[in-house]
């Protein structure tokens, strides 16, 4: 992996009953191409059923 290209950390938060959640995150560079063509491929709604959820313990 090539220096500049990936970000990563950890996400701090509380939770409904003041309990501490935390977890890695990651943002990594995948392409440059801004054509029509590629913005078309990422201008959608989101699929919720394919985002991981965090559980309300």
């Amino acid at each position: 992996m090539t220096i500049g290209t990936r970000l990563a950390g950890k996400w701090i938060g509380f939770g409904k009953n003041f309990d501490i959640n935390s977890g890695p995150w990651e943002l990594v560079f995948q392409n440059a191409d801004t054509t029509k063509t590629a913005t078309t491929d990422y201008d959608r709604p989101p699929d919720f059923d394919t985002i991981a959820r965090l559980s309300d313990d």
